[in-house]
């Protein structure tokens, strides 16, 4: 993606070695600048009032104050920092509580570069981005609950192409196993991206 645009970036881990990755990531795109970064959740705060950068990747897990308190208060607040919560560990308590904090994303730290600054991008531009541990842990066989806790029905069939993506599985393979021809796997993948879309979500374990 080019950008012209320059975004600022401030970075939250108590892990030394973890900010230094993720600033590498970001720093191999001109478009970002990494104004900032915090060790635990108060300095996050702090600097995020002093430097207002763009968005701020944090932590879930930091001393002090953690990273779902983090974008609870900016979110409550109405700070214009997006937020993009990370964590290593898939907790149920922890991944549900960081999605209702309001944070604009929530990633794994073993996502790819290549998914990590397309999350950053997506987020910027006004797309909440949720990865697949999230989406299993709210999608049940019938809804998916949106940010305005409404439900969004899915098809049987649409149920079935979702499980298969997020096993890994192939268009090829979804049409074979679902009795289906690849372009109509391919219409149904794409009425599904619609809905995400509506509702301001990116499931890059589905769309990718």
């Amino acid at each position: 993606m080019e950008s012209s645009k320059t975004y600022t970036v401030l970075v939250a881990d108590d892990f030394p070695l973890v900010r230094l990755g993720i600033k590498a990531y970001l720093m191999s795109q001109p478009e970002f600048k990494i104004v900032g970064e915090a060790s635990n959740g108060v300095e996050a705060l702090e600097l995020i009032d002093t430097l207002s950068p763009d968005i701020a990747v944090v932590d879930i897990v930091m001393p002090f104050l953690d990273g779902i308190s983090v974008a609870e208060h900016l979110k409550q607040n109405d700070y214009n920092t997006k937020v993009l919560l990370v964590t290593a560990v898939e907790e149920f308590v922890d991944l549900r509580l960081a999605f209702y904090s309001g944070a604009d994303g929530i990633l794994l730290k073993n996502v790819s570069q290549s998914s990590f600054i397309d999350s950053i991008h997506s987020i910027l531009n006004g797309k909440k981005v949720y990865c697949k541990a999230i989406f299993e842990l709210l999608f049940n066989p019938n809804r998916f609950v949106d940010k305005n806790y409404h439900t969004l029905k899915f098809t049987k069939l649409q149920q079935k192409i979702i499980s298969r993506r997020l096993r890994g599985y192939l268009f090829p393979e979804i049409a074979e196993e679902l009795n289906l021809t690849i372009p109509q796997v391919a219409q149904e993948l794409s009425n599904i991206i619609e809905i995400f879309e509506e509702t301001e979500y990116v499931i890059h374990s589905i769309v990718t």
